[in-house]
């Protein structure tokens, strides 16, 4: 089994990221990584107790495991965060489990340390450093460059440039053609957020506060008011409510609130219901939605039409 069949499992672990000193050329990075790497191989097998995860077992030829333990990382107060490592097939050259993450890409391991991350071969032969890095997707990986973010694709070619403070992943979605289906990144720059696609083409041009991707269409936040924003970047509302929402269960209903009342969106921006109510709950059976007027629940349609109670 290699490397590349195995990036089917998907298994995706959040990494918290700390920075190497930005002073630092790719040369020393890759040394500083390498020599922390050897410092860790142990040559006795694992001597610890690891929780395994039974999915990453056989992780790849060489490597059999990645395990973890409970990594006592707080002052004060007890907590807790989860450190992952290596233990080979035979139990020796053991990895400890002191990283932040262990991922695969492409053909690499990814390894994300307290100050580094990088990409190393199945022998932990370092061939890529990085200040900070963080797998985006089975394709892309987001990097840090003096403090700012760009992404790289699998054969580490620049997608972005490590210029935006922030950069989120948004997959496909049943908005976009096919021509248009392919992954968009959100970008924050200069304190402001817009969309471009892998082209670096500016799908929502960069003017708004915030821009929150649960589903096509966006929620935006400008001057503290929301609106619903298509994945082509046009303005399907008005930016004159004063929040927007929804519940994984819906993708085509959203809740929406005026001057502390609430109301329903389609997906296109259409204002569903008049927005007199004081409480709309999560979608049940077929669409219908439980909602509070005068201080009574009743029940709307999937259309926003009022069948029972009020």
């Amino acid at each position: 089994m290699n490397l590349r069949a195995l990036m089917g499992y998907g298994v995706i672990v959040v990494s918290f990221l700390i920075g190497v000193p930005v002073a630092i050329g790719q040369n020393e990075r890759i040394l500083q990584a390498q020599v922390s790497i050897d410092s860790l191989l142990k040559k006795n097998g694992n001597s610890k107790d690891y929780r395994i995860y039974p999915e990453r077992e056989n992780f790849i030829e060489l490597w059999d495991r990645i395990t973890s333990e409970y990594y006592f990382n707080c002052n004060g107060d007890l907590c807790y965060e989860k450190r992952y490592g290596l233990v080979n097939t035979q139990n020796r050259d053991t990895l400890d489990p002191v990283f932040q993450s262990i991922e695969l890409f492409e053909n690499k391991i990814f390894l994300c340390a307290d100050k580094w991350a990088a990409l190393a071969d199945e022998h932990l032969k370092i061939l890529t450093a990085f200040e900070a890095a963080s797998l985006l997707s089975t394709d892309y990986i987001m990097t840090r460059k003096d403090d700012l973010w760009g992404v790289a694709d699998k054969n580490l070619n620049e997608v972005l440039p490590p210029k935006y403070q922030a950069i989120r992943l948004v997959g496909n979605d049943f908005n976009f053609t096919e021509e248009q289906k392919k992954p968009h990144f959100i970008i924050q720059e200069d304190g402001k957020w817009g969309m471009v696609n892998p082209n670096k083409e500016v799908i929502i041009p960069l003017i708004y506060n915030w821009i929150y991707p649960v589903q096509f269409p966006f929620f935006g936040v400008k001057k503290d008011k929301y609106a619903l924003i298509a994945g082509n970047g046009e303005l399907r509302t008005q930016f004159k409510y004063d929040t927007i929402y929804t519940d994984i269960f819906s993708i085509t209903t959203f809740t929406a609130g005026i001057n502390n009342r609430l109301g329903l969106l389609s997906i296109d921006g259409k204002e569903l219901t008049p927005f007199v109510y004081t409480r709309i709950a999560k979608r049940g059976d077929h669409g219908c939605r439980c909602a509070m007027k005068d201080g009574k629940w009743g029940i709307l349609a999937s259309g926003g039409k009022e069948v029972t109670g009020f």
